[in-house]
């Protein structure tokens, strides 16, 4: 009798295999494929970002190096770029070409390779960061809207202090001294901290200065 009830469940097993047994292997076979994938994807991935910060690393030598030209520079940065576009280490390239770029006054190029890091980076601090050096360079073009612009869509809470302060000097530019103070009283209640006390002293000296141009 067991004997026979075993042979029927082997039965039932033959039959669902029969009738599921190739679409089992099939998504087997899938779900193995998807596993080896990803596994490659993660290793190149890791690959790609050692060699990137090495590229990296060699570019922040050659930037700390009084020695360099920027053509040098900017050629590795360029390099960088190319091979690793979507890599952190390619949003650093373009943070430090806009540098270059600043000390050559190409401020049209700045801009540019800093809106690329502020439109694109998948790190939110670079791009806080990025968008506080644009405006910036926005505000030695005189595009004093566009300035204003770029610091209020800075969301972070730790570049409060930057934001305000240059929101004060953009406001400012525009000869709107009421909002200039208000920005720059932010700034300077957030000045709150010894290491910031050469800040909080600008600070006071511009509100001070407001003052002055208000008599």
């Amino acid at each position: 009798m067991a004997e026979q009830l075993d042979n029927n469940e082997l039965d039932k097993v033959k039959l669902l295999w029969k009738k599921y047994g190739s679409k089992l292997v099939t998504l087997i076979c899938v779900i193995l494929i998807l596993i080896i994938a990803w596994q490659y994807w993660q290793k190149r991935k890791l690959e790609n970002n050692v060699q990137a910060a090495e590229l990296y690393q060699n570019l922040a030598l050659i930037a700390d190096n009084a020695s360099s030209n920027s053509e040098a520079i900017l050629n590795q940065a360029q390099n960088l770029i190319s091979l690793y576009p979507k890599s952190i280490y390619a949003d650093f390239a373009r943070l430090e070409i806009a540098k270059q770029s600043v000390l050559k006054n190409q401020l049209d190029q700045a801009a540019a390779s800093l809106k690329q890091v502020a439109d694109n980076t998948l790190n939110p601090n670079l791009q806080a960061i990025a968008k506080l050096r644009l405006a910036r360079v926005e505000l030695a073009q005189n595009k004093t809207t566009d300035a204003i612009a770029t610091l209020n869509s800075i969301t972070l809470a730790g570049f409060a202090l930057s934001s305000n302060m240059l929101l004060g000097d953009a406001y400012f530019a525009n000869k709107d001294y009421a909002k200039a103070k208000t920005y720059w009283q932010s700034a300077l209640s957030q000045a709150d901290k010894p290491e910031l006390a050469s800040i909080k002293s600008l600070l006071q000296m511009k509100i001070d200065n407001l003052a002055a141009l208000s008599k």
